[in-house]
């Protein structure tokens, strides 16, 4: 038996209350709308479920992208152009969302993104797009009967057939184009493992889409900043604020991991987060082994500064593939790794064009008992990284750090490597980060 489930959602941001109206759509009664949990498989980019894979890829070709992309995405995140932008380039991650959207549903592959705030669809006329005119559900929003629009920071009314209007400009780049939309998105709820469907759910269908939003490795970004028109917020009524995801092995392709919203996995350490375009975290100090490295105080604090989004601080973002710390942290934590390498009798050696530290031989063979690095967050939150997390083999006889020294800016940036192996939490309403180590569950 089908059965329709209508809310009122109502999103309070500063200085604003957007109201919107969409529908569950479920095959079952059974379904307590209050305790849904939306289930979205990630796969990884190189499995064979993936329509980017490319068994070509070499360790050294990917190890500079996996470093071009974070530093270039760095420095969009840091600089004050940001505020105004809710799709955030250069996200380089390694799983997939597959969700499926329009009615009849076309599955799309989808980097989710903590630091951009909406759902952004490539559509046709390229290839492996979104092909809307195939969806019964579709519909482009409409200036005079919605106000979507204006709550989009990129969003622009015109007197067309065409509606809302959507394009983002990234300095001397070409903009991206395309119109506020909506359409209908399945999941599966865990419950019974029934499908349930959000009709009416907003998003950009873009026609002109830069090469470098997407890296060429999906078709859209899945955006979970808690922004306005972000999924996180369209949802927030029935999903209870709160969304998780899981990564698995990164450098593995048969991994996968999971994205939920709802009755998502909130447990183990918690720590509190400050939501401001980004998620920021309070870092106290870090360890290697049992050493504590005594960081002077204040050294990944956030300041103000002339800039929109001041400086320093310390934000986790699941687009960054390498973690970027403050050049004194970074430091401190460099010259502590290379006195247990160099007891590993693994010397340090530079690797192409890369500014990474690096040196001779295997991690995986090599560093048997090598001492793990922990983070050591506001209230006790200890995020800890063994080898996986800290290494990666970028030759077959060289292998380099995941970790990067800031920019005159001293923000830090937890990138995804560093997220391997754990659940993160977020809670929406109590401003808190949950994460603990663990195996994804499908």
């Amino acid at each position: 038996m089908v059965t329709t489930f209508k809310f009122y959602a109502f999103f309070i941001f500063p200085s604003t209350i957007l109201i919107s109206f969409f529908c569950i759509t479920t095959n079952t009664v059974a379904v307590n709308p209050r305790s849904l949990r939306f289930n979205v498989e990630l796969i990884h980019l190189d499995s064979p479920l993936s329509p980017f894979q490319n068994p070509n890829t070499i360790l050294s070709e990917k190890a500079l992208k996996s470093q071009e992309s974070s530093i270039a995405r760095y420095t969009f995140l840091t600089s004050q152009t940001t505020s105004s932008i809710d799709v955030v380039p250069y996200g380089s991650l390694d799983y997939l969302a597959k969700i499926p959207l329009g009615g009849p549903a076309s599955d799309i592959f989808t980097t989710i993104d903590t630091s951009s705030g909406i759902l952004w669809i490539q559509c046709k006329p390229c290839l492996q797009c979104f092909d809307h005119t195939k969806s019964s559900t579709y519909t482009n929003m409409s200036c005079k009967s919605s106000s979507h629009c204006k709550f989009a920071p990129n969003g622009h009314c015109r007197e067309s057939s065409n509606g809302c209007t959507y394009h983002t400009q990234y300095g001397d780049q070409d903009e991206n184009f395309g119109y506020l939309a909506s359409d209908s998105l399945a999941f599966i709820n865990s419950d019974g493992g029934v499908e349930v469907t959000i009709m009416n759910l907003v998003f950009v269908c873009g026609i002109k889409n830069n090469k470098f939003m997407l890296q060429d490795q999906s078709t859209g970004v899945l955006g979970l900043a808690a922004m306005n028109l972000s999924i996180v917020s369209q949802l927030s009524s029935i999903s209870q604020s709160k969304f998780s995801y899981c990564f698995g092995n990164l450098s593995d392709p048969s991994s996968r991991g999971n994205l939920i919203f709802g009755d998502a996995h909130i447990s183990g350490f918690t720590t509190p987060f400050v939501f401001d375009h980004f998620y920021y975290l309070s870092l106290i100090d870090i360890s290697v082994g049992s050493q504590r490295l005594n960081i002077p105080s204040g050294t990944f604090d956030r300041k103000d500064s002339d800039s929109s989004l001041g400086s320093g601080g310390v934000i986790i973002d699941s687009g960054t593939p390498l973690t970027i710390l403050a050049k004194e942290g970074y430091n401190e934590l460099i010259d502590e790794l290379s006195v247990y390498l160099l007891r590993f009798k693994c010397y340090s050696v530079p690797f192409a064009k890369s500014n990474r530290f690096c040196s001779y031989g295997s991690f995986i063979r090599d560093l048997n008992g090598f001492p793990t690095v922990t983070f050591h967050f506001k209230d006790n939150a200890n995020l800890v990284l063994g080898k996986w997390s800290l290494f990666t083999q970028v030759e077959e006889d060289v292998f380099c750090l995941n970790f990067l020294p800031s920019d005159s800016t001293d923000v830090s940036v937890i990138g995804n490597m560093a997220q391997q192996f754990y659940n993160f939490g977020f809670d929406l309403v109590k401003n808190e980060l949950s994460f603990i180590q663990t195996k994804c569950i499908i």
